[in-house]
């Protein structure tokens, strides 16, 4: 890899494949990984919505904090590199209407209401 901070929007992923992802990176990568969400009406079939991961060179930050996010389209961490240099990252999946472009009301208030949480 020629990044030190990657973030992955849409992996498709359940739990069960956290594995798949995490060895997709080398064993200096750290990897923070949100699964894929499968409605309970569709669990024998169809493919599942959404999954993020982020990942990190280990080798560059002294420190990682995960922030807790309910929310499945949204991930949150803060890397501390130094004493006085901190990075909040937050890895978000807004899908939008293919018509418009535009993000509707409802991701509208998951962006809101995750941004005051944080």
């Amino acid at each position: 890899l020629f990044s030190d901070i990657v973030c992955i929007q849409e992996h498709f992923k359940l739990q069960k494949s956290k594995g798949h992802i995490a060895s997709s990176f080398n064993e200096s990568y750290e990897v923070y990984f949100k699964p894929a969400v499968k409605s309970n009406d569709r669990l024998s079939r169809g493919r599942p919505k959404a999954g993020l991961c982020t990942a990190w060179n280990k080798n560059m930050v002294n420190k990682v904090s995960r922030i807790l996010v309910k929310n499945f389209r949204m991930q949150s961490v803060i890397i501390e590199f130094n004493k006085n240099t901190r990075l909040l990252i937050c890895n978000t999946y807004f899908p939008v209407d293919n018509q418009t472009q535009h993000l509707n009301e409802t991701e509208l208030k998951i962006i809101r209401t995750n941004m005051i949480t944080i």
